[in-house]
């Protein structure tokens, strides 16, 4: 919620000054974690908005829908114009840092967070170590957000892969024998590829927590760069290319559109604390309200078979798919139908609709059941 990340932030600010204060350039743990998630939370607060707005505003829905796209267009111009200018991404300028190239086992590496680098401007970056970082930050995530909803659609949810109705799942019938054997190959090495990044992302977290690593991550690595603080020449360098000559009209236009990036960075992240602080505050909102004694609504009237689909069995713990014992239920959306996960969800998949009433149906609309023993 919004008090855990305003303490993340608060610790992050008191080991930076600690750090500060005696002249050192390497950032603490917490500074990099802070920085890193920042943009986690912008997408979050991005999406939010859209989908509060979309909702007085149904035109936008479309937009919503679209939230990844207009996330990752944004993303894009606000990291390359932050690049350009300070060496760093949006997330790190904020937090006083800067990326710097270091080749491995070199002698700039090695001296990179000393005192002495403190007295010195680092090189800027190229354009290919720029291009480089907009594909780390900004393609690579967005890549991995659809490919992980690509998973979560066609799999089933978490729900699913925890019980183990993923096995019984079988390739969907309205793709061709290829397409199948390539959705199944794909939802079967996905988790495995997810988890290992995550096992070398955490170990390179733990090798920079103890000191023993000097970069980040592994895509820093991977671009052998080292995110630091930003030095006092370095800063002095920043304010001075800040201001440029007004002698042309072009000169002005661009000096706008900076101060609008600029403007747009800086909302951007003030949103994020909107964002938690909302978020945290309608969480206490909904957990005073279902305190509240609410007299619930009477129920539906049970689905009726149609003509054509499946007759409902006789005893209510049975599916109406494979007539034996439900196993893991699941219930239908558009009809309110239960039946077994994996014989509901193979049949919504390849048929789009409910098999007792017919009624249209996707497998978004299945909600598992959790019986108490």
């Amino acid at each position: 919620g919004g008090c855990g990340v305003a303490r993340r932030l608060a610790f992050a600010g008191a080991m930076y000054l600690t750090s500060a204060s005696r002249g050192e350039l390497r950032p603490s743990f917490f500074e990099m974690y802070a920085q890193h998630h920042v943009v986690l939370s912008l997408r979050g607060a991005l999406q939010y908005a859209l989908d509060v707005m979309a909702l007085r505003y149904p035109v936008l829905f479309r937009l919503a829908a679209r939230a990844d796209e207009l996330f990752l267009f944004t993303h894009f111009i606000l990291e390359a114009n932050s690049l350009a200018k300070n060496n760093a991404t949006v997330a790190e300028a904020f937090y006083g840092l800067r990326r710097q190239h270091c080749e491995p086992r070199s002698k700039e590496l090695r001296d990179v967070f000393s005192a002495s680098a403190h007295k010195v401007a680092g090189a800027s970056l190229t354009t290919r170590q720029m291009l480089l970082s907009l594909l780390c930050e900004v393609g690579i995530p967005y890549i991995r957000a659809k490919l992980d909803a690509l998973h979560e659609k066609h799999s089933g949810g978490a729900a699913a892969r925890l019980l183990g109705d993923l096995a019984r799942i079988e390739a969907p019938h309205d793709h061709t024998v290829s397409q199948g054997t390539a959705l199944q190959v794909f939802l079967r090495i996905y988790p495995l590829v997810r988890a290992l990044c995550n096992v070398v992302s955490l170990g390179f977290n733990l090798a920079y927590l103890v000191g023993s690593a000097k970069h980040y991550s592994v895509l820093l690595w991977v671009q052998r760069l080292v995110v630091r603080r930003t030095s006092l020449p370095e800063y002095k360098a920043q304010q001075a290319g800040a201001a440029p000559a007004r002698s042309s009209k072009l000169s002005r236009m661009l000096i706008g559109f900076d101060r609008a990036v600029t403007a747009v960075k800086l909302l951007l992240v003030v949103g994020v604390f909107a964002f938690k602080f909302a978020e945290y505050y309608l969480a206490q909102q909904n957990k005073n309200n279902a305190q509240k004694s609410i007299t619930p609504p009477p129920p539906p009237e049970p689905a009726r078979a149609a003509t054509g689909g499946v007759q409902l069995p006789p005893s209510a713990s049975t599916c109406p798919l494979c007539r034996a014992a439900r196993i893991n239920p699941a219930a239908c959306g558009s009809s309110g139908v239960v039946f077994c996960y994996a014989c509901i969800f193979e049949y919504v998949n390849a048929n789009k609709r409910c098999p007792v009433t017919l009624l249209p149906t996707g497998v978004d609309d299945i909600r598992r059941l959790y019986e108490s023993s």
